[in-house]
């Protein structure tokens, strides 16, 4: 039910005018959802399941990080969000009392990636375009979310196996879709009623 309610919700974001490089991520999520459910329902958490979780959301990262060089090609800012995301998740990873997996770097590669994205696309907001300046923190509060639910999810494993890891970030994506939707009609307008040039293209 989760992972139908996340396909239709971001599929209805399609609907909407939006930058190039925010239809790819969200074509991107639209891809990921029911694979990701389906291998780990008829596979169970195991080498099948990695690969696909891996293959699928690395291209959400890819997607991500094209989203944030095209609002902000910066080099100061990108060092910074750099040091200071993998500087976090360094000295986090060095404090689990147990020996890391591999589904662990994994997590942990994801969640400071995330974080980084979610820096930088913070950090840039109040100098982008008008119509851009709330999604780009909506984007920046989705992402520093998910790095900090990645933060969570390897403190309390195995205890948030399962509805927890499962629900809270889809319900996440979910509300920040939403808000996605009602700002990118809202930019839509606004560029109709002050430009004849698309909006998809000015955003």
């Amino acid at each position: 039910m989760t992972a139908v309610a996340l396909t239709l919700c971001t599929a209805a974001l399609l609907l909407w005018p939006a930058p190039r490089s925010i239809r790819l991520y969200v074509w991107a999520q639209l891809i990921y959802a029911l694979p990701i459910w389906f291998a780990a329902y008829m596979f169970g958490i195991g080498p099948v399941y990695r690969v696909v979780y891996c293959l699928f959301t690395g291209f959400v990262l890819l997607t991500v990080l094209n989203i944030v060089w095209e609002s902000a090609r910066r080099p100061k800012a990108w060092a910074i969000a750099i040091v200071l995301s993998v500087s976090f998740f360094h000295l986090f990873a060095t404090r689990i009392p147990r020996q890391l997996s591999l589904d662990d770097w994994i997590i942990l590669i994801e969640g400071t990636i995330l974080l980084m994205a979610g820096l930088i696309q913070g950090f840039c907001a109040p100098s982008e375009a008008r119509g851009y300046r709330v999604i780009a923190l909506i984007l920046s509060g989705l992402w520093l979310s998910q790095s900090l639910f990645d933060v969570g999810y390897l403190i309390h494993c195995p205890a948030w196996e399962g509805a927890v890891s499962w629900h809270v970030p889809a319900w996440t994506e979910i509300a920040a879709f939403l808000l996605l939707a009602w700002r990118l009609k809202t930019a839509s307008l606004y560029y109709t009623e002050q430009t004849s040039v698309r909006p998809e293209a000015i955003l």
